[in-house]
């Protein structure tokens, strides 16, 4: 699986962006290994959801009252269309993203 996809949108909404994954079986490529069953995977799922949880939790305790990273200026130097060659509905259905840097539409 690849999280690629919502490392780019998040770019793309400027926001910051991590991934948590956790692993719920070896069966596939991994020879000592029991083959995948049900009963094993709902563990490891409990088991994860209970890191994941603790992860989360210290990771929002950590984080800092402002941002002093790039992505929240990443379309700033992304933009190479000028605004006046958006057309409306487009500017209209953006704005959540662009106003901010395209300014309010005309």
């Amino acid at each position: 699986m690849t999280a690629l996809p919502e490392a780019k949108l998040a770019r793309e909404a400027e926001l910051c962006y991590a991934a948590l994954c956790f692993v719920t079986d070896y069966d596939v490529w991994h020879e000592d290994e029991d083959d995948v069953a049900a009963d094993l995977v709902m563990e490891r799922l409990r088991a994860n959801a209970a890191a994941a949880v603790l992860v989360i939790g210290r990771t929002v305790a950590s984080l800092p009252a402002r941002r002093a990273c790039e992505c929240g200026h990443a379309l700033a130097t992304a933009l190479v269309t000028s605004s006046s060659h958006v057309p409306a509905a487009t500017r209209q259905r953006l704005a959540p993203l662009l106003e901010s840097l395209w300014g309010p539409q005309v």
